[in-house]
């Protein structure tokens, strides 16, 4: 080896006979590392769906006699949490039941007010349409089924 080209070329042979030897023991661990992962639960993503409407929809209908632009600012707040929480697909069982007992608790708070999720478009106060509180949740609802229930 004469010149720095030469030390930079056996170099880099070198690293690419040591890394291609050290490759089967660098794979190993990665696949240990995705048996680890497999089995790692991820929380349930309707949880905070849930809890992030319920906080926006106490505030909402806790307010009175504020500015309209507010008033306006937290209807698109909750109207914005409702429509995540009534499409946020369940990913466990416990999940699932959550969602039913949401659903069961805004079919009683809409009928009181509304006549019922079919009549209730949590959308309304956001740009573009939106379906009815009753069609969104029964398409989650189905998703959800398909997905933890076997068949």
């Amino acid at each position: 080896m004469s010149g720095t080209g030469e030390a930079m070329s056996e170099l880099n042979r070198r690293n690419i006979i040591v890394g291609g030897a050290a490759l089967p023991a660098l794979t190993l661990p990665a696949l240990a590392d995705n048996a680890v992962l497999s089995s790692v639960r991820v929380p349930d993503p309707i949880f905070a769906a849930l809890a992030n409407w319920r906080v926006l929809s106490d505030h909402y209908w806790s307010l009175d006699d504020i500015p309209d632009d507010e008033m306006n600012a937290a209807c698109a707040a909750e109207s914005a949490a409702a429509l995540r929480a009534l499409t946020t697909v369940p990913t466990t069982v416990q999940g699932l039941r959550a969602f039913c007992e949401f659903g069961e608790t805004i079919s009683i708070a809409e009928h009181g007010r509304d006549g019922g999720l079919i009549n209730w478009t949590p959308g309304y106060a956001l740009p573009g349409s939106h379906d009815d509180a009753e069609a969104l949740f029964m398409n989650t609802l189905a998703k959800a089924a398909r997905s933890l229930v076997p068949g």
